[in-house]
């Protein structure tokens, strides 16, 4: 397929349970109304956590299609990673239905609050000859790989790329005696950016020969004397210059989601981009927090017709 001839978008998203279900639906149905007009399509995969049949349930919309996803998950890796290559497996069904030049890898608890964010991010990606744009990890996450977009949140030009050399299995590896020893030698200093979760493959292959851009994750945590002599694959905060944004959504009168609920903001071109329903390590009430996105999706949805 010679996608550099063709046009569109396709955004893909994995969800595994009636609860990412429900956040799904509510991002699908903002993501709608925010780009009116975009002609942009969804593909879902409905994965499970048990070895069953999975009959999964379309929305009714006709530019929505649900497939089958991988149900069970692996027994042959370590527990924190069976999840991973279980949405990586979902991601990599649905890639091979994707037939636009354009697909936007998303989770259902990944909010876009931009009006126009379709449109905006394929004119950028052209006018950049950009073949990756997205969200970086949150620098919090500092064992996480950086300067490059992570799934929750990254868009991929097709016409740029190989389709059938992306995977977005996590490169696991098992820690060997060297890190083993560098920990010893310098504490958590040894993890930084090394755990390979889902898409690390796609990272690892690309980040160095294929232009990228991301949007900057608000970060509040200050660098000490110390990080600021090592380098940054010693440092706990990254070093590039306007990686990050200080101030986040409490300043443009938005809720303070990374105070409130320890979730994750993000900035584009000075303005609030996004939102990630992540950071908490505490368990989480999803009754409760699906609401409150619920209620701020509509405060946005009216503010459209104003």
């Amino acid at each position: 397929m010679d996608y550099k001839k063709m046009d569109g978008v396709t955004i893909m998203s994995v969800y595994y349970s009636p609860e990412t279900r429900m956040l799904q639906e509510l991002n699908k149905s903002l993501t709608d109304r925010l780009n009116p007009g975009s002609g942009h399509k969804w593909l879902f995969a409905e994965n499970s956590k048990e070895k069953t049949k999975i009959n999964p349930v379309q929305f009714s919309d006709a530019n929505a299609k649900v497939l089958p996803g991988v149900a069970g998950w692996r027994e042959d890796v370590v527990s924190f990673f069976r999840g991973s290559f279980n949405h990586a497996g979902g991601l990599q069904i649905l890639l091979k239905n994707v037939d636009t030049r354009f697909v936007i890898c998303t989770e259902p608890d990944f909010f876009i609050i931009r009006p126009n964010w379709i449109s905006e991010l394929v004119d950028t990606m052209e006018a950049k000859k950009l073949s990756f744009f997205g969200a970086p990890y949150d620098p919090r996450r500092y064992n996480m790989y950086r300067y490059f977009p992570h799934v929750a949140f990254m868009a991929m030009d097709l016409s740029r790329m190989d389709k059938s050399t992306l995977d977005f299995n996590p490169n696991y590896i098992r820690a060997d005696f060297l890190h083993r020893v560098a920990k010893k030698i310098i504490g958590r200093r040894a993890n930084i950016n090394t755990r390979r979760d889902t898409g690390s493959k796609i990272f690892e292959q690309y980040h160095k020969t294929r232009a990228s851009e991301c949007i900057q994750p608000v970060f509040t945590g200050k660098m000490s004397s110390l990080d600021k002599i090592l380098p940054d694959s010693f440092s706990f905060i990254p070093h590039k210059k306007d990686y990050f944004v200080t101030e986040g959504f409490l300043k443009y009168g938005l809720p303070d989601f990374r105070n409130l609920y320890k979730w994750e903001e993000y900035f584009y071109r000075g303005r609030p981009y996004a939102f990630h329903m992540q950071g908490s390590k505490e368990k989480k009430d999803m009754a409760r927090e699906s609401a409150i996105v619920k209620e701020f999706i509509e405060k946005i949805v009216s503010n459209l017709r104003k």
